[in-house]
């Protein structure tokens, strides 16, 4: 005899259901549980994601603003520089130049230069004045 013989019949039928639907409760509680558990999880995956983003694009703003100062910075030594000479030789600026230290205190700055405004009736004179100091292939373009 079963345990179930005691019941009345639609009591039996009930039982009998729920024994047979049991595993597919089971299953539907577990997937829901699962699925639920899967989102809470992507949530804070994409919280975190988005979290390390930010912290790495304010990073990156940092450097590039940092970067740019330290080329304002060596702009105005420059400038400076210019501003109280009233004539610079090459040999005085590449000095100039080597004194900063660019790969040590500018990690980045490749390095540093200045174009000299020829007048058209002093570009000869310039040339050969250049070249004499050892850069015979110096020349100045475009043409014109």
């Amino acid at each position: 005899m079963t345990s179930t013989a005691h019941l009345p019949l639609h009591a039996e039928r009930i039982w009998s259901l729920f024994k047979k639907t049991l595993p597919l409760l089971v299953l539907i509680a577990s997937l829901l549980i699962t699925y639920a558990a899967w989102q809470v999880a992507q949530r804070n995956s994409e919280e975190e994601m988005h979290t390390q983003f930010d912290s790495l694009r304010h990073e990156a703003g940092s450097n590039v603003m940092q970067r740019m100062h330290s080329y304002e910075q060596l702009l105005l030594g420059v400038s400076a520089l210019f501003a109280h000479a009233s004539h610079l030789e090459r040999s005085e600026f590449r000095d100039y130049v080597a004194k900063l230290q660019l790969e040590k205190e500018y990690p980045g700055i490749r390095g540093v230069g200045f174009i000299q405004i020829i007048a058209a009736t002093q570009k000869g004179t310039h040339i050969q004045a250049v070249r004499a100091q050892g850069f015979p292939a110096y020349t100045i373009f475009p043409e014109g």
